[in-house]
């Protein structure tokens, strides 16, 4: 089957004027095939047009007035802990795994720097 035919089944199962004159006469002639293939094009041309929509899906309310009185009020907390507990928990997380891998890196400088005794 030809691309043409199939590209015509895609034209006739969208109703586009180009092709109403062929609708009846072309989908009969094509294959089960071409309309498998004609089938595959109509359900990508629609996922297409729905993940390219610039419509968005949720409305969510704007926060930004919050979050900047939050980080501008002068309360001695640091800027990077006054998010909260997560803030605070990811702080704690990143200097200890620094604090490790400082310590290891130490460590393994030490054993590399000693030499192996000879048997």
């Amino acid at each position: 089957m030809s691309i043409t035919t199939e590209i015509l089944g895609f034209c006739i199962s969208y109703k586009l004027p180009i092709c109403h004159v062929f609708e009846d006469e072309t989908m009969a002639s094509l294959s089960d095939t071409s309309r498998g293939s004609v089938t595959v094009l109509v359900g990508l041309h629609q996922i297409s047009r729905r993940t390219i929509s610039t419509a968005s899906r949720r409305q969510f309310e704007n926060r930004v007035p919050e979050k900047q009185k939050l980080f501008q009020e002068d309360n001695g907390i640091p800027v990077h802990l006054k998010g909260g507990v997560m803030d605070a928990l990811l702080y704690k997380v990143t200097m200890g795994l620094t604090v490790f891998g400082t310590a290891y890196v130490v460590y393994q400088l030490l054993v590399a720097s000693m030499p192996k005794k000879q048997k």
